[in-house]
């Protein structure tokens, strides 16, 4: 049984460069045993969260150790009539999973959404996951075909 969230010491802070090895390794539990890329595929695109201002990564941390990391894109979408957020990986390291580690994540990318004044809030899932698609409602997401801020 999953303690609830008992987690002195939680911090969410942007992704630096050195986070690569334990970003990486997260990034590995999210893909498991399904289709990844090469590393230097990772190593290029984690790069770019640092070169680029259309996307953000965060990282949750606890007494310093990387537990979480979510990545936001930024774009202009026209059924949005402007500019859009997008979550495109969140995961928790499977240790701290249940304890609110990933509703804090979520959280702090909504306040960002609304800091960069984005017109809408987008999860890219797999809503065929039923575990995934519960996560995001609990956290106030709704859709059928894509997740939604409501």
């Amino acid at each position: 049984m999953r303690m609830r969230l008992i987690l002195n010491g939680l911090q969410i802070r942007p992704l630096s460069e050195n986070d690569y090895r334990p970003v990486y390794r997260l990034y590995r539990q999210l893909t498991g045993a399904g289709p990844c890329y090469a590393e230097g595929d990772f190593a290029r695109i984690f790069n770019s969260f640092f070169l680029s201002e259309d996307r953000e990564a965060f990282v949750a941390t606890v007494h310093n150790n990387v537990i979480g990391f979510v990545t936001l894109y930024y774009l202009e979408v026209l059924h949005h009539h402007g500019l859009v957020a997008s979550i495109q990986e969140l995961v928790v390291t499977e240790e701290f999973r249940g304890r609110g580690v990933g509703r804090a994540l979520v959280e702090f990318v909504r306040g960002k959404v609304q800091e960069k004044r984005c017109h809408g809030l987008e999860i890219a899932t797999d809503l065929w996951q039923s575990g995934a698609k519960k996560f995001y409602e609990r956290c106030g997401l709704r859709g059928k075909t894509q997740m939604v801020a409501t």
